[in-house]
């Protein structure tokens, strides 16, 4: 599965990682496949290994570079700051609380991400029909099973299809994830962890403009204002400058934007900077207050979905303008 180039040698480090382990790991399921019950415990065990390995890495790679996205995004809030009097009432040192929490919100979906492979590998481990072990599958393999069949044939027919999706899955889409809308969904070990580590990168440096903000007393953050690599409707609040008090008269909560700023959804690219309107011009402030109010959302409004539909509604309506009517 494809994903957007990386921008940041160290999160190509972590997915080059994670790409090896899925095609080590792809060809031990796929063996694990042919091999009679017997003989598949080293399979299993290199399997367990090298999952291992990967969790060694990841926990090395995360406690280092985690710690480095949130100390330069640190070091940005900290030189806006200083342009403003606002430096004046900066303390030393990072929030090592903030760190911890960013980090694992890279940790966490990884360690998920492997457990669903290893759970897989127990189920090949251990499984003496296919079909008992993975039943979804199976129920879409029947509809590929010719008619007329001894039911030994058939059983041997609905294995042999079974195996063929597996080895499909295992090249492709390893990892199994619980989303939200509580549908599985499958990504590719790779696609997955760039995903996330992309996203706790943008994280990290959110989370650093925020706390330097409150820190100082200062109120606004601006979103960085280059358009979405997809046109995505995190578009809808690039450049944009929201309240984190909700206090503001000219700027709007940013509580009332999906996720309370970026990252506003996987691989978003936009991030979060302290805002000093006195380093703009009154035209510049005003322009970058003007968020339309469909694309807020209400108070206790859980889901983005109904701001995420109004962007849509809106790209097509500029997309296909209404024909104007003759006088």
């Amino acid at each position: 599965m494809a994903f957007p180039p990386l921008d940041d040698p160290r999160l190509e480090v972590l997915v080059g990682w994670y790409a090896h382990a899925a095609d080590l790991l792809a060809d031990i399921m796929s063996r694990l496949l042919d091999t009679p019950i017997a003989a598949r415990f080293p399979l299993f065990q290199r399997a367990q290994l090298i999952l291992r390995q990967l969790q060694e890495r990841t926990d090395r790679w995360a406690t280092f570079n985690v710690r480095r996205f949130y100390e330069e995004a640190d070091q940005e809030a900290v030189k806006i700051l200083r342009r403003s009097n606002l430096g004046q009432f900066l303390t030393e040192g990072l929030d090592q609380e903030a760190i911890d929490a960013v980090t694992s919100g890279l940790l966490g979906p990884l360690e998920k991400a492997r457990q669903s492979v290893e759970f897989q590998a127990t189920k090949l481990f251990r499984s003496t029909s296919l079909a008992s072990e993975f039943q979804s599958l199976a129920l879409k393999a029947r509809r590929n099973i010719p008619t007329g069949l001894t039911s030994g044939e058939e059983a041997i027919a609905l294995e042999r299809e079974i195996a063929s999706s597996l080895r499909q899955i295992f090249s492709q889409n390893i990892v199994s994830i619980l989303g939200s809308d509580g549908r599985r969904h499958r990504f590719g070990l790779d696609f997955y962890s760039a995903m996330v580590a992309q996203n706790v990168r943008a994280q990290a440096g959110a989370t650093a403009a925020i706390i330097r903000a409150r820190q100082t007393g200062h109120d606004l953050v601006r979103i960085s204002p280059q358009k979405s690599l997809t046109g995505d409707w995190c578009d809808a609040y690039r450049g944009r400058v929201f309240s984190l008090s909700g206090t503001s008269p000219t700027y709007p909560w940013i509580g009332l934007i999906p996720n309370g700023g970026p990252p506003f959804h996987p691989w978003c690219r936009h991030s979060m900077s302290i805002f000093i309107p006195s380093l703009y011009s009154e035209a510049q402030q005003r322009a970058f207050a003007e968020t339309q109010s469909r694309f807020l959302m209400r108070p206790n409004e859980k889901s983005p979905n109904r701001v995420i539909h109004n962007w849509n509604e809106a790209v097509k309506l500029e997309s296909n303008p209404a024909p104007l009517r003759a006088l």
